[in-house]
């Protein structure tokens, strides 16, 4: 889909329905996970893009910005 990101373990968020309100708990596993894959790969950018995605939900913008300018500094 031309709207999703993947995540690991073989499923993918759609960002069509990125409106949907996930729990924090979910959202902080998540971002544990993340920042894990991040931590081993530091050259993997979807990691990071995945990792601000859950950032900003949970508010933490800052974080948020910081992962998705690596990001995208890895893969313009």
């Amino acid at each position: 889909a031309p709207h999703a990101v993947q995540r690991p373990f073989g499923f993918a968020l759609d960002l069509r329905h990125s409106n949907l309100d996930f729990s924090s708990i979910h959202c902080s596993e998540a971002i544990r996970i993340f920042r894990d894959v991040s931590r081993r790969n530091p050259e993997d950018a979807s990691g990071l893009n995945n990792l601000g995605i859950d950032l900003n939900r949970v508010g933490d913008t800052t974080g948020a910005e910081k992962a998705l300018r690596e990001a995208i500094r890895l893969q313009p």
